[in-house]
């Protein structure tokens, strides 16, 4: 399993991904929210391929920099 965590202290907000591979190939568990708030949002993707996983962790984070998160 690998994790990976972004803050934005300036919006004071969060987002994490967890992928692992499970029964039905590999999956990633997006969650996202406001620090010290129980609000949140929560996605899971099904990947099929360890290649496709990559692909897509390496989308969110490049858009996290975008937005001004940094990883924690």
């Amino acid at each position: 399993m690998h994790i990976k965590h972004w803050i934005n202290e300036k919006n004071n907000r969060y987002y994490k991904i967890l992928s692992h591979r499970s029964f039905f190939g590999e999956s990633l568990v997006l969650m996202w929210g406001r620090i010290g708030s129980k609000l949140g949002g929560c996605k899971i993707i099904l990947c099929d391929t360890q290649e496709e996983t990559q692909e897509l962790i390496d989308k969110i984070t490049k858009r996290r920099k975008y937005r001004g998160y940094v990883q924690a």
